[in-house]
């Protein structure tokens, strides 16, 4: 049987640990990318592009956009992430998400 200050430490052993993976965790796991666009789809050119509200995006080939698109349905509520500036020639989708209702 442990008795209680032996507990105690690994206790606090674990709650190091666990505050230490948290602190050490990569970026990409801590930020949520937000959607640079959304709406309705209004129009769907196979894994090419996607047109939101009648605007017209491409997809980047290879992106986990073009696999996504695979999945979406005109008439379906979603997210559009970007490698760039929406505003910028030659910016391409990179990532599709369910809009938020």
């Amino acid at each position: 049987m442990m008795n209680k200050s032996r507990r105690f430490k690994l206790a606090a052993l674990a709650a190091a640990a666990l505050s230490l993976m948290m602190v050490c965790a990569p970026a990409s796991a801590v930020l949520r990318v937000q959607p640079q666009i959304s709406g309705t789809v209004t129009a769907i050119a196979g894994t090419v592009a996607v047109s939101i509200d009648g605007k017209q995006y491409m997809i980047g080939a290879g992106t986990s956009a073009a696999q996504a698109i695979l999945n979406v349905h005109v008439g379906d509520q979603i997210g559009l992430i970007f490698d760039g500036p929406v505003s910028k020639p030659g910016t391409h989708v990179t990532g599709i998400t369910a809009a938020s209702p």
